[in-house]
């Protein structure tokens, strides 16, 4: 079981898209040390967890980073981290945080400085890029997330060639993630790519890319991805047995071991396959309704890509 824990309320970058917003009040705090090492040994001894992933903000500038790192495997845990590379620009640090960390799940807004500028409202190009590619030749167990906006959107091409040339070895994933409108991403709602356009440019891509590149799709409902719907981050690890616990902040969650929770619109509830779905984050016309679903070839489908080698475990 994988315990994804939020420890860090501040980042280097202002993204966009970003769900957390300002992360002001007492609930957005960052967790204390001992609150963390508290957190996760009782996980491992109530939920039996096997990994830490430690996410943000970015995680790596809390000056007691390294010693979370040594405290989560000193537990025997398999360790990853969350971030936007930008400190991963460094080799050393780099290097250092290698000894402990197991495995990555990094952003990449864009490869183009322009954009990249726009997206994260920062001056971190230049940084970003070494990060990526230090962690690209240090050959770490990567997974991409790209969150879609209408400036990332017309890039994604782009990005699949890059990563194919410059991390061969070491990419798991990538997981295009259609935003949340929350934080930051509501305040810059018409920059956000719904999930009816992401969807229309991105299924000849997850055609062209798949035989060469791991990719999921995150925040799509399963009644927009007729066809594709083992592309489903959501639905895939839910048929496929995963489990997660989140830690928000101060907030204990449970993820992917249970069917999803949060309000569907009124029509999703009588689709068989609203268990396995993602929570539609706005109405997308009929065709999000028409959910007379096949459940028995959407589940083949989801079968058929457990199978595949280098499927997510």
């Amino acid at each position: 079981m994988l315990a994804a824990i939020n420890i860090c309320n501040y980042c280097n970058n202002r993204c966009i898209y970003c769900k957390e917003g300002r992360r002001e009040g007492a609930e957005y705090a960052s967790l204390s040390l001992p609150e963390i090492k508290r957190n996760i040994a009782r996980l491992v001894l109530e939920k039996k967890v096997e990994a830490v992933i430690l996410m943000g903000g970015e995680v790596s500038l809390r000056p007691d980073f390294m010693e979370i790192l040594r405290f989560i495997r000193s537990l025997g845990l398999e360790v990853g981290v969350g971030s936007n590379l930008v400190r991963f620009s460094d080799k050393k640090f780099l290097a250092s945080c290698l000894k402990h960390i197991s495995f990555l799940e990094v952003s990449v807004p864009a490869i183009t400085e322009k954009e990249y500028r726009v997206i994260t409202r920062s001056e971190n190009f230049n940084k970003f890029m070494r990060g990526l590619r230090n962690v690209a030749a240090a050959k770490v167990p990567v997974t991409v997330n790209i969150v879609l906006t209408r400036y990332t959107l017309p890039l994604v091409p782009g990005i699949l060639a890059f990563l194919d040339g410059v991390m061969p070895a070491g990419l798991r994933m990538v997981n295009f993630k259609i935003p949340t409108l929350r934080g930051n991403a509501q305040e810059h709602a018409d920059k956000m790519c719904g999930p009816v356009l992401a969807l229309r440019r991105l299924k000849p891509l997850l055609i062209e890319w798949s035989p060469r590149m791991l990719l999921m799709v995150t925040g799509a409902p399963l009644c927009l991805m007729r066809g594709f719907e083992q592309f489903s981050l959501e639905a895939f690890v839910r048929f496929a047995g995963h489990r997660e616990i989140c830690i928000n902040h101060r907030t204990l969650v449970f993820g992917m071991d249970l069917p999803a929770r949060e309000p569907f619109f009124a029509e999703c509830n009588a689709c068989r396959m609203k268990g396995f779905c993602a929570i539609p984050s706005e109405r997308a016309g009929r065709s999000m309704f028409d959910n007379k679903l096949d459940a028995g070839k959407i589940l083949g489908r989801l079968a058929g890509r457990l199978l595949l080698p280098g499927a997510p475990r």
